[in-house]
């Protein structure tokens, strides 16, 4: 889900990127798009509810075993991929949760990465720009705090742009190949209030490995988003001071009196958005599968 149209709660213990709805994430079942926060606060139905990983390849997670079963024929090329990465990531580094580290930091920043990203395109003075611009972190692996989020010092925080590298260079580096992919799942999320698609890149440098281990991420906007002005113009040095505290953003969504739809934003109530999304999400389906939310 990527917020804007409802407004939770958000808290930190530093400043926000932007003024508005922060984009944030919850997490929802790879199947049938159920989110926790759709049962409803404070609910026994939310209570209940609970999410199980995967155990082949620990990123997808279900409801229920009917959904999982239910989503195996898609899942299964996503799922075989991510076990081999893990598998040949240990053996070039030396370092059995290469794989698993990375991925635990990169949930654990998720919503400070989608955020900054959004600082970074600067909507308001150069609309559009998510289609021309990254945002990019460079990562180098340091291991000495056994906490994953603590094991990865930031070495640049920047945005690259299509002008920088040229059109052909740009589209390799950004995946552009992916981009339609998830821009078509954005519309089926929010409908008439879908901005666009924005995405960020992560290389993570290990001692043993001569290349970076390279993720991107993508993720959606509606209009209010969009129009968002940043909190700081020196959203890089916020995006480090983030991470130099191992700060996150949290949020109290649940259902918002008055608004008369959760904060899914009522798309996943919805059968016919949630078949749409599934024939959208499965089109092509890319590798590294970051489900929109």
């Amino acid at each position: 889900m990527s917020a804007g149209l409802f407004p939770p709660s958000a808290s930190s213990p530093l400043e926000m990127f932007l003024t508005g709805t922060p984009v944030h994430t919850h997490q929802m079942c790879q199947h049938c798009k159920s989110f926790r926060r759709c049962a409803g606060h404070g609910s026994a139905e939310l209570e209940s509810f609970k999410l199980s990983q995967c155990v082949n390849c620990r990123t997808a997670k279900y409801c229920s075993k009917e959904c999982q079963r239910a989503d195996w024929r898609n899942h299964k090329l996503a799922c075989k991929k991510i076990e081999q990465d893990r598998q040949k990531l240990a053996a070039e580094t030396g370092i059995a949760s290469a794989y698993d580290d990375v991925q635990a930091w990169l949930e654990y920043y998720n919503t400070p990465l989608k955020n900054c990203a959004i600082a970074s395109y600067r909507l308001v003075e150069t609309p559009h720009m998510e289609k021309d611009a990254m945002f990019m972190v460079v990562l180098s692996y340091d291991g000495r705090d056994p906490r994953p989020h603590r094991k990865f010092k930031v070495d640049s925080v920047s945005r690259i742009g299509r002008q920088d590298f040229g059109p052909q260079v740009f589209a390799l580096l950004s995946d552009e190949a992916d981009r339609r992919h998830y821009e078509a799942m954005g519309r089926v999320e929010m409908g008439e209030l879908y901005y666009g698609t924005g995405s960020y890149g992560v290389d993570v440098n290990f001692a043993q490995r001569k290349e970076p281990f390279k993720a991107i991420k993508w993720f959606s906007m509606d209009k209010y988003t969009a129009r968002a002005t940043l909190v700081r113009q020196d959203w890089f040095r916020l995006f480090r001071e983030y991470v130099d505290t191992g700060s996150k953003m949290s949020f109290c969504c649940g259902k918002l009196e008055g608004w008369g739809t959760c904060c899914c934003g009522g798309w996943t109530h919805d059968k016919k958005r949630v078949d749409d999304f599934r024939k959208a999400e499965s089109k092509d389906l890319p590798s590294d599968l970051d489900s929109l939310d």
